[in-house]
């Protein structure tokens, strides 16, 4: 079977999944601007589809990006921006929330919250600065602030 989704989408980028968030955010803001039930469709669509994914995941990380990759980072492992990555597919999610309303979102988000809670809490402050030190992680540390504002949730 020829790989259909070859590039940043192939089964073993470490980039995988950034199209679709900045889909899904632009599509809010087109939404939030000019409704349009046929665009909403299809963006419901997806985070339907991302969170079905999380789902047979265990119910948490809701990223394109597997685990192993962000523990890579951790040990040491050079992968390209596996965290950046997991930035965008928030912001994305996060925008669907705040200028859409879809629960749905919110769901993907607070599960992806708590996995990067329970990560985090076996990383060490020093472990945490290497792995934000060693790669492109775009505004993942100013995603917490943000779904806190949105959430008042700590997770």
């Amino acid at each position: 079977m020829p790989d259909l989704n070859g590039g940043w989408y192939a089964q073993n980028s470490h980039i995988r999944g950034t199209f679709t968030a900045h889909w899904i955010s632009a599509a809010a803001y087109l939404i939030a601007e000019v409704p349009n039930a046929r665009l909403k469709a299809k963006m419901d669509h997806i985070v339907d589809e991302i969170r079905r994914c999380q789902i047979e995941n265990g119910g948490k990380l809701g990223f394109p990006i597997p685990p192993k990759y962000i523990y890579g980072v951790k040990e040491g492992k050079t992968y390209w921006a596996p965290l950046y990555v997991c930035n965008k597919v928030f912001m994305g999610l996060l925008d669907v929330y705040q200028l859409t309303h879809n629960q749905t979102t919110l769901d993907i988000i607070t599960g992806c919250g708590e996995w990067f809670t329970e990560f985090t809490s076996s990383t060490s402050r020093q472990e945490l600065s290497e792995m934000m030190d060693s790669q492109e992680t775009g505004g993942l540390m100013e995603i917490w602030g943000d779904l806190y504002q949105a959430t008042q949730n700590e997770c």
